[in-house]
């Protein structure tokens, strides 16, 4: 070994017996400041788990993806875990590490859809209520945008299925029994600004636009070319036009069913005319 110099110097002169000793308790250690120490080894430590969450979160979301275009194309009866991760470019063994069944991420997509809509009738609580306001809030929630190619089609399936399985009709409940009651909030406070009238009643106003929104699926399921022509906004505006309407409550003279009187008993239907 050679001779320790200077520093071990001063270790003598501090009676400390060995060097190595010394440097344990004299030398400054690059970990000892906190700073260091969270800069290197904390970084160290915590890249790989947050690295594995990152990528984990990423398989989970492309799996959703892909199930949301095999099930839109094919249908839920029809469709295969193996369809959805081969087009999620995944092995089953993937998928099933983070799906239990094939119901498991119907339900994802659909707790997804309701959780996006009802995000969508949230925002005209944080809005001034004012017509444009109203309008942008019901657009976004009757139009599916950049989704329209898969989304309808997928609906209709989340409405065929929850005949058969008890976990999405309870959604689907749920879900629609919240947007009517954000609707009915947002025409209360549109009719107490002015907006609508008076005599409208929330709860009919807001069923009417869920059997809108219903009825714009059907219709891009059929004959999507069609609905992408459709302007939302024109629509929005008659329907808005007659929920302002002051006689909102009485329906238009040419809009009454024909009255079609029956004969008293004992009469005699009149013949039609001879040819």
């Amino acid at each position: 070994m050679g001779r320790p110099g200077r520093w071990l110097a001063g270790c003598r002169s501090r009676s400390i017996p060995h060097p190595w000793r010394c440097s344990i308790r004299t030398r400054p250690s690059l970990w000892a400041t906190p700073s260091l120490a969270e800069k290197y080894l904390g970084a160290a430590v915590s890249r790989e788990p947050f690295a594995r969450q990152i990528q984990k979160e990423q398989t989970r979301a492309l799996l959703v993806d892909a199930a949301l275009r095999v099930f839109a194309e094919h249908g839920y009866e029809e469709a295969t875990v193996e369809e959805i991760a081969a087009a999620a470019g995944y092995s089953k063994g993937a998928y099933y590490f983070h799906f239990a069944s094939k119901e498991d991420i119907f339900l994802e997509l659909l707790e997804q859809w309701t959780g996006e809509q009802t995000e969508r009738l949230k925002a005209f609580d944080e809005a001034t209520p004012a017509a444009a306001a109203l309008l942008e809030t019901l657009e976004a929630f009757l139009s599916y945008g950049e989704r329209e190619i898969d989304w309808p089609r997928l609906l209709v399936e989340f409405w065929a299925q929850a005949r058969r399985h008890e976990a999405i009709r309870r959604v689907l409940g749920q879900a629609y029994a919240a947007w009517r009651r954000l609707l009915a909030q947002a025409f209360r406070r549109a009719a107490d600004s002015g907006l609508l009238s008076p005599q409208l009643d929330p709860d009919d106003a807001a069923r009417l636009v869920l059997a809108t929104h219903d009825g714009l699926v059907v219709e891009a399921c059929i004959d999507p070319e069609a609905a992408r022509k459709l302007s939302l906004r024109r629509v929005l505006g008659a329907l808005l036009a007659y929920l302002a309407s002051p006689a909102t409550k009485e329906l238009p003279e040419a809009a009454r069913p024909p009255v079609t009187k029956r004969p008293a008993a004992g009469a005699r239907r009149p013949r039609p005319p001879a040819a």
